[in-house]
């Protein structure tokens, strides 16, 4: 509370506090993707305890940025504040996407459910893309890495891509009696949560993008990239080659 008269100091000890928050949302995705192949009480609790431990931190920051905006800040502190608000609202869905993935993997584990060969190949593939691109979405903002939160929208592209593929893949599994509609109910769940684990790393990208900008917004930058990069055309290429499925 003392820093709150420092309000520049307070500023950056909240990103201090937001790194350990997206830090700790990543040790729950990558548990929680693990526990689908590899099922264990331990680790699903350690997956629920992160979840419960970002919520917290969003509650507690939350609280804590919202004191800060009534404080004489310079205008980039002021914007700071209002771009972390955004920010760890994405961090703690991250938490909750990853829980949803952990109770997706204790359904499979308690209904002894069985995927097809394809299936459990197409969810490693995905599994794999959504750890890069969440160790991405870390590493540009620890580094304030505007290049690498760019680079973070073609994989981002490429998992709603896989998202597509993987369900359409069920469903012709489906049609050919290859599995059940209780399997795809779960395959389902999986795909959804880690293509909106995709969304939220790109709204860090976003906020990136965005620091110390008085222009042209990271949204508005993104969706110009997009269009108009050959890098980002060539950076989809790539990862569509690296996450590939049939």
């Amino acid at each position: 509370e003392r820093l709150l008269e420092t309000p520049s100091l307070a500023v950056s000890q909240c990103k201090n506090v937001t790194r350990k928050m997206i830090e700790l949302a990543k040790e729950g995705i990558n548990t929680a993707l693990s526990l689908i192949s590899e099922y264990s009480e331990e680790s699903f609790s350690f997956v629920k305890e992160c979840e419960d431990k970002t919520d917290k931190y969003e509650d507690l920051l939350g609280s804590y940025l919202v004191k800060l905006t009534q404080k004489d800040l310079s205008t980039a502190d002021s914007r700071e504040v209002s771009e972390l608000l955004h920010l760890i609202g994405d961090i703690e869905r991250m938490g909750d996407h990853a829980l949803n993935i952990a109770e997706a993997a204790e359904e499979i584990n308690e209904k002894k459910i069985k995927f097809t060969g394809d299936a459990e190949m197409e969810l490693e593939t995905l599994a794999n893309a959504t750890k890069e691109i969440v160790s991405l979405s870390i590493s540009a903002f620890d580094n304030n890495d505007t290049n690498a939160a760019v680079m973070i929208e073609p994989l981002e592209q490429v998992i709603d891509n896989l998202k597509i593929t993987l369900k359409s893949n069920h469903v012709k599994r489906l049609q050919e009696g290859r599995c059940s509609i209780e399997t795809g109910f779960v395959f389902s769940d999986i795909v959804t949560n880690c293509e909106r684990i995709s969304d939220h790393c790109s709204n860090v990208s976003v906020y990136i993008m965005q620091r110390g900008k008085d222009s042209i917004g990271g949204h508005e930058y993104l969706t110009e990239f997009k269009l108009t990069s050959d890098l980002f055309r060539e950076q989809v290429a790539e990862y569509s080659k690296k996450y590939s499925v049939q």
